[in-house]
């Protein structure tokens, strides 16, 4: 019983989200799509390197830029975590503008290296 008053408990402390006002949750909840995206990738650079799958080399012909755009997504995630627990640790009110443009810019910054 007592640990269901402590799940409880910790579970009023983690972190909200709402895509009507932006937070510092912004950050997790966009590296968490990042991470998956990235894993995405993954899958994808797999298929077309040992799974020879014509069809996907067609439409991905570098797969050196798809194995580079999943390692910058990686990188990008980690950064926005470190930047979410830093603010956290240390209370660091970001502006939104800010939390905006890093989350803006660790989901457009790897896809130049699918585009090109």
């Amino acid at each position: 019983m007592e640990t269901l008053n402590t799940l409880a408990a910790t579970a009023g402390s983690l972190p909200t989200f709402s895509f009507s006002e932006i937070t510092l949750s912004w950050l997790l909840a966009t590296g968490a799509f990042v991470v998956l995206f990235s894993l995405v990738l993954a899958w994808l650079a797999t298929f077309i390197i040992y799974a020879k799958s014509k069809s996907l080399k067609k439409i991905f012909p570098a797969t050196h830029n798809l194995i580079r755009s999943h390692i910058d997504y990686l990188m990008m995630a980690s950064l926005l975590g470190v930047i979410y627990f830093a603010c956290l640790h240390l209370t660091i009110e970001l502006p939104k503008a800010i939390i905006a443009i890093l989350c803006f810019g660790a989901l457009y910054n790897p896809f130049g290296f699918i585009i090109k």
